[in-house]
């Protein structure tokens, strides 16, 4: 059976969600997402309970319940718990086995999703119970320093009762503008990453995912009307790890076309329209007014940024807006399309790096009906 390569860090909102529900076939194979789940609006009138069953109803909607997922809660207290008491990561996990979601829960070191440890003896419930594992995340800060990730690994695993053979670790990088002077420079970190994969491995953890991102934490220096082109340094890093025999182990995980911490704003007025396409070795991004997408659509097209590129839903989308008669969409429906070409673009590239593209298409014609692909237009009101 076909393993997953690729592993990104999305918000669980509605574009990136209904992004991964149109995906390809043979690339939903090798996907893996991990989606964070952001806090509730403060102008969102629903309680708690019905914000996550909302979010799973979505989910299930968009990913199915035939491949894997999973879901973090990075962005809530370690304590957050309903008003009957229960934890919300047993609610939504309960949610989620109601639904036959194959979801697995996400932990970070006690210095990050502490203090106590309600959080990691929630986690601890749902991995004895739905036995498919745990999801690490650890940043630089912990893996640069072996006797430190040793001792996080260790404490990690310890405090969610999980065997390291059922823990999939991801070396979080998250932002590479913002890594300290030592990391700064990309041999160090590659070298840095393939020390600490090498460590983790042997140590008997499941998998080690190198995840970053160099999408800018600001955008308000691009002017509407401007293309930019932002090198895609992640990328290149996990391909010069994949190119080296004593870390081709090592998958991939990035944050989509978002900024790792990008936060969620109640803020008023129609934000601007914009295409973010991802290529091997860059991000090609087009801004202008709310009102401008069709001719922004037209820009993409004529500038040839889409040539080359995997094809995808979100390219297509793209194209149609350009032509005339594809929906205009929202804020919602362009990040539905960037993210979607994204994850067909990095996919189709990692093929090309690795071993996998003779195993997928046998993997594809023995898809589960559990698999939504959903190819028809979104069902978010054009109204712009």
């Amino acid at each position: 059976m076909t393993s997953p390569i690729y592993f990104p860090i999305l918000r669980a909102k509605a574009g990136e969600i209904d992004a991964i529900g149109r995906l390809a076939p043979k690339t939903r194979i090798l996907t893996c997402p991990l989606l964070d789940f952001p806090v509730q609006s403060s102008k969102d009138s629903r309680s708690l309970e019905h914000y996550f069953a909302e979010k799973i109803r979505e989910i299930k909607i968009s990913w199915g319940t035939g491949d894997e997922i999973y879901l973090d809660f990075s962005r809530y207290e370690p304590e957050t718990r309903l008003p009957d008491g229960q934890h919300v990561v047993d609610y939504v996990f309960d949610l989620s086995r109601q639904s036959h979601l194959k979801s697995m829960p996400v932990v970070a070191p006690l210095s990050l999703r502490g203090p106590g440890t309600s959080y990691f003896d929630a986690v601890s419930r749902v991995a004895a119970r739905e036995k498919r594992g745990v999801a690490l995340r650890i940043s630089s800060e912990d893996f640069i320093v072996t006797t430190t990730l040793r001792r996080v690994l260790g404490d990690t695993a310890n405090l969610v009762s999980t065997a390291p053979g059922d823990i999939d670790v991801y070396l979080d990088a998250e932002s590479l503008n913002r890594l300290p002077i030592e990391l700064a420079d990309e041999i160090a970190l590659s070298k840095s990453v393939c020390a600490a994969a090498e460590m983790t491995l042997a140590l008997g953890y499941r998998r080690v995912i190198f995840a970053a991102s160099s999408m800018p934490d600001s955008m308000t220096h691009h002017e509407k009307g401007e293309i930019l082109h932002l090198p895609r340094a992640e990328f290149r890093i996990w391909r010069q790890l994949a190119s080296d025999p004593e870390s081709s182990s090592i998958l991939f995980g990035d944050y989509g076309v978002i900024y790792p911490t990008q936060s969620e704003s109640d803020a008023q007025g129609r934000p601007p329209s914009r295409i973010r396409i991802t290529t091997v070795d860059e991000y090609v991004l087009y801004k202008d007014s709310p009102e401008a997408i069709r001719t922004l659509s037209r820009k993409a097209v004529d500038d040839g940024a889409l040539n080359g590129l995997a094809d995808s839903w979100g390219a297509s989308a793209v194209r149609e807006c350009a032509a005339g008669y594809g929906n205009k969409g929202n804020a919602t429906t362009w990040v539905a399309r960037d993210t979607n070409m994204h994850i067909e673009n990095t996919v189709a590239a990692m093929i090309r790096h690795t071993a996998t593209e003779a195993v997928v298409l046998p993997e594809v014609a023995r898809a589960s009906t559990g698999i939504p692909w959903l190819q028809d237009s979104l069902a978010f009101p054009d109204s712009h």
